[in-house]
């Protein structure tokens, strides 16, 4: 006689090994069934494949859950019998409702600290033992709702964990180096800014009307940071040596740029001292201007190279400031390479100078002004696409060229290929061709450029977005006397202040 047992297909979740239930997404659970069956087929109820294992083993199993929900987990066990041909007996258990969750909060800590409430942002904080040196964990969802009555306005600023620095010389062997942080040569890298937007509190009391309830921002929380109240202005995406911000991107996606320059160091670069280009809807490299008013080693304010065989920066005529460049024959001036952007690629490239003719017959001035161009030039070319550089504006001696560029003219010129401007005036044998204040700025952007003097930093001159200039002029004392305006009509005065400073000598009666 022949006894056959039914296999049993009962299976439980090994609690020492997954924890107590509920379980979480995105961890390990393990399920144990009696061993001694020959085949055992584990269905997880997910979307998942079957899992089947065909030896003794597969009376344990793991499986990892990637979304939350009640999942059915069944179990087919099959034990042969080899005492019968073709003997087998299979049995099939299903476990109902595993319920597997979200986790609330989930980090790694170390062991060995304590939880503590931050009563300055309602969080509950782990904090490791001070040997460690380990920040506080911030577990978010565990926190308290903070809120500050009475606000009138908030707005935040979010900062990066890195540091930048601002240039300077290594020191020598044998000196100790300064702190550089007592010094302050090192600043946290801004990240990015936000503002509060809420309804307000209404209440018929003038000390509280106008106000609303404040959530607090708590920095130290990656989730926190950004409750629902608080927008998003503007995410830095590029920073100076100093800290400031030169590049940073609004909730549209709308790129902003400034670029910093003068205060000359004693070792031939710019401090970034002052901001003298602002742009809206442009990015860094898109924009250039050029005053002429410092140079390093051999570049512009604006990296632009100055060649000795296109230009020699003069002092005798400038357009604003001191200093202008005089072309050399060949009439020709080169500028910074343009990366292709989306941008440009769209819109094009707009190209504005101030040029001062001097000598010119008629016939001079009118090929100077059909023949003079810009050309593009694609990165490893020689020649490029020329396309007309016309005058449209005359403040006494001075004239303003402008271009309009497509940047997507040159053939087979791709997103991120770098492509050259260069400025060609009508080599007809006129005696002399100086240029001064040139901007370089998408067709779509709004940009401001400033000049100042080298020496007092004190602002001469900024430009609108027609690059027309605003002059400042001061007397020797330094103090602002005269403000006067550039129009296709000609210079007016705007404001101008006479000082009277009483003498100090003594007179006898």
């Amino acid at each position: 006689m022949v006894t056959i047992r039914t296999p049993s297909a009962v299976f439980t979740v090994d609690g020492g090994f997954s924890g107590p239930a509920p379980y979480l997404k995105g961890y390990q659970v393990r399920f144990v069934a009696a061993p001694g069956n020959s085949n055992y087929r584990w269905q997880w109820g997910d979307g998942t494949p079957d899992l089947i294992v065909s030896s003794g083993s597969g009376f344990e199993a793991t499986h990892t859950f990637a979304q939350q929900g009640l999942f059915q987990i069944t179990l087919v066990v099959t034990r042969d019998y080899f005492d019968v041909a073709g003997g087998s007996c299979s049995a099939t258990y299903t476990l109902p409702g595993l319920e597997i969750i979200t986790p609330l909060c989930e980090t790694q800590v170390l062991s060995g600290g304590q939880f503590q409430l931050n009563t300055r942002s309602g969080a509950i904080s782990y904090v490791t033992p001070n040997t460690n040196c380990v920040p506080p964990v911030s577990f978010e969802c565990l926190s308290e709702i903070v809120t500050i009555p009475h606000v009138i306005a908030a707005s935040a600023t979010a900062f990066t964990n890195q540091l930048v620095a601002a240039p300077s010389p290594a020191p020598s062997v044998g000196t100790p180096a300064a702190n550089p942080y007592l010094q302050g040569q090192w600043q946290t890298s801004p990240q990015a800014s936000y503002s509060f937007r809420t309804s307000l509190t209404p209440d018929p009391h003038n000390y509280s009307a106008g106000t609303f309830n404040l959530r607090a921002f708590d920095w130290e929380g990656s989730l926190r940071n950004r409750p629902s109240a608080w927008l998003t202005a503007a995410v830095t995406e590029r920073t100076s040596p100093n800290g400031e911000v030169l590049q940073e991107r609004d909730p549209l996606g709308v790129p902003s740029t400034a670029k910093f320059g003068y205060g000359k160091t004693g070792y031939g670069t710019s401090a970034q001292a002052l901001p003298y280009l602002q742009a809206h809807n442009a990015e860094y490299e898109a924009v250039l201007f050029e005053s002429f008013e410092n140079q390093y080693s051999g570049t512009g304010e604006d990296g632009l190279l100055l060649r000795n065989s296109e230009l020699q920066i003069v002092a005798d005529q400038a357009h604003t400031g001191s200093q202008s460049a005089l072309l050399q024959a060949s009439r020709q001036l080169t500028l910074q390479p343009v990366p292709l952007t989306p941008q440009l690629n769209a819109s094009g490239l707009l190209v504005k100078a101030w040029v001062r003719l001097a000598g010119y017959t008629d016939a001079q001035l009118v090929d100077t002004y059909a023949n003079s161009t810009v050309e593009l030039v694609p990165a490893g070319a020689n020649t490029g696409f020329r396309f007309p550089l016309t005058s449209s504006v005359r403040t006494g001696e001075w004239l303003l060229f402008e271009a309009r560029v497509p940047m997507n003219s040159p053939n087979g010129a791709r997103l991120g290929d770098l492509l050259t401007p260069v400025l060609h005036f009508s080599n007809n044998g006129a005696p002399n061709v100086w240029v001064d204040d040139v901007r370089v700025q998408p067709r779509e952007a709004q940009m401001t450029a400033y000049v100042y003097d080298p020496i007092s930093l004190r602002l001469l001159a900024s430009f609108d977005d027609q690059h027309f200039a605003l002059r400042y002029q001061y007397n020797a004392e330094g103090k602002l006397i005269r403000k006067q305006v550039e129009t296709e009509k000609g210079l007016k005065t705007l404001q101008e202040t006479q000082y009277h400073t009483p003498s100090t000598d003594l007179v006898n009666d």
